[in-house]
């Protein structure tokens, strides 16, 4: 596989992660969940 091809495929994931965070995302009042995700 070249450098190209596996740039593209990380980035193609990296930018649907993105797409998932995002939806995840609210605007307005303070909501605990946001916190969900972090790990301490």
């Amino acid at each position: 596989m070249t450098v190209m091809k596996e740039t593209e495929d990380k980035m193609k994931t990296a930018l649907e992660h993105f797409k998932v965070e995002l939806r995840n995302l609210r605007s307005g009042r303070a909501n605990p969940s946001v916190l969900d995700s972090v790990v301490v």
